[in-house]
């Protein structure tokens, strides 16, 4: 299947859906943005900071599983941020903190929660404590893995992902003008609206998913998922489609 003829629905939202869209625009693919879910900040920036304060006092790294989670963070005071021991999981949450000039201590290359607390725990023999900013559907495994191996993880809701009203509704039209389709998925939140949308297509809408994670979440929902990203980044998920594609 030509990349011409095969439109890409873009499901991601907030800033990071036009990189998105960018990435698969350059390959030649079509692009239509379907945004299905909003972001909204659960944790104030004030009571961020104090958590980053906290951190940066009692020497915790803090951990970031998500773009959308550094996004968040990396609006917080410069000079707290200068302080802190930050580790992220995967290039795309690095990417978020780059303008801020942040030294990062480390990027995981884990594929889920459970591989990066492995890397952790091999990169910081003398691991005491970890503080843990994520959405309200987190990496469960990331935090568990980590108390098993006798770490204290302290975790803080930092934003939502609530669903944008007809978003379903949208995502069926947008299907219905394609000739030929692939939906993306980028977040395990987003599979139950596309799980929706596609009910109208009986099985005959391929779906590309970012990570292990989002494709438990497309399996369990009995959706056909055609490849999934190697890591959690555009470039990755851009390189599945067209392995995907031969």
């Amino acid at each position: 299947m030509a990349s011409a003829l095969l439109t890409i629905i873009n499901t991601r939202s907030g800033p990071l859906a036009q990189a998105t869209s960018e990435v698969f625009h350059e390959a030649g693919f079509e692009v239509i943005e379907v945004p299905l879910r909003e972001q909204r900040r659960t944790l104030s920036i004030e009571a961020t900071e104090r958590v980053l304060r906290d951190a940066a006092k009692n020497g915790a790294l803090v951990a970031l599983l998500s773009p959308s989670a550094a996004g968040f963070v990396a609006q917080a005071d410069a000079a707290l941020l200068s302080q802190l021991q930050l580790v992220v999981l995967g290039e795309g949450s690095a990417k978020s903190l780059r303008d801020t000039q942040v030294s990062l201590a480390f990027v995981g290359e884990g594929r889920d929660g459970a591989a990066f607390a492995k890397e952790l725990l091999r990169a910081f023999p003398d691991l005491r404590r970890v503080v843990v900013l994520q959405s309200k559907l987190g990496r469960e495994a990331f935090g568990r893995s980590l108390k098993d191996a006798g770490i204290e993880v302290e975790g803080h809701e930092l934003y939502d992902n609530i669903e944008i009203e007809g978003a379903a509704e949208d995502l069926c039209a947008a299907l219905k003008t394609a000739q030929s389709a692939i939906v993306l998925a980028y977040a395990p939140s987003a599979v139950e609206t596309i799980a929706r949308a596609l009910e109208a297509f009986a099985g005959q809408i391929p779906v590309a998913s970012i990570g292990p994670t989002t494709s438990k979440a497309c399996q369990d929902s009995g959706l056909d998922l055609c490849c999934e990203a190697s890591e959690a980044s555009n470039s990755a998920l851009l390189a599945a489609v067209q392995e995907m594609l031969g």
